[in-house]
């Protein structure tokens, strides 16, 4: 004679279903979101890598310091902080275009916010964003022309949204930093060990920086930490261990 469960019974069995749900639910959530969040950096690297190598095989030129693009840029250089007319930008952007397939627009009032993985730390952006045609923006960008001073180590440096303005916005997730360097791979992460190798930056090297792209009682990250995320990614594997 089979033995029917109790009223009792079937409530407990799904009160354990439900705390095992509540429990493993948002880790899942939160696997997934950092692998879709990965496979867009991943994506958009490949992109821009293969841009930055294109200003240079499709001209027969054997760095970036040949290009077009590049030689295009006088003075003190095309930042996201001048006007679109300023002419030190307009051959700049041209050149870039061709490369990207973008445009060019500004933002103005500070009216895209991005956060940092320290909930407590906003910035608000306000300048121009270039929109690549999937829909990413690289900000708070400069590039250097051939020979500026400043540029020893970089030729330029951007930071890239690769999901554009849809959310979360937020650095070491959406938000990521890279270099420009005159000679292959071109582009740089920041924080990443061939970051270090290559000076691209003063940005510290994620494995050997308390709080960078991770949490420690001894230092929260800050903003400038979380420069150091998309290297730690591709130093690990592509992998967002964080």
């Amino acid at each position: 004679m089979k033995r029917a469960f109790t009223l009792s019974e079937i409530l407990i069995t799904l009160g354990i279903i439900g705390v095992v749900t509540a429990i493993t639910l948002p880790s899942l959530i939160m696997n997934y979101r950092k692998t879709v969040w990965v496979n867009q950096l991943k994506s958009n690297y490949t992109i821009l890598a293969n841009g930055f190598s294109q200003m240079t095989n499709r001209e027969g030129n054997t760095s970036l310091a040949e290009s077009e693009t590049f030689l295009s840029l006088y003075g003190a250089g095309c930042g996201s902080n001048l006007p679109l007319s300023d002419g030190r930008c307009i051959n700049f952007y041209k050149n870039f275009k061709k490369f990207f397939k973008g445009n060019v627009q500004t933002i103005d009032n500070y009216k895209y916010s991005q956060e940092i993985l320290n909930p407590n730390n906003k910035k608000n952006y306000s300048g121009n964003v270039f929109i690549m045609p999937n829909g990413a923006i690289l900000f708070n960008y400069y590039f250097y022309p051939i020979g500026y001073i400043s540029a020893e180590y970089n030729q330029g440096h951007f930071y890239i949204d690769t999901n554009g303005f849809k959310g979360p916005n937020v650095y070491g997730r959406d938000i990521f930093y890279f270099a420009v360097i005159l000679e292959p791979p071109y582009i740089v992460a920041g924080g990443s060990k061939l970051c270090k190798e290559t000076n691209c930056v003063d940005f510290p090297y994620w494995q050997e920086c308390r709080g960078c792209c991770k949490s420690d009682s001894y230092a929260p990250m800050g903003f400038m930490h979380n420069t150091s995320c998309a290297g730690r990614i591709i130093d690990e594997g592509w992998k967002m261990n964080y």
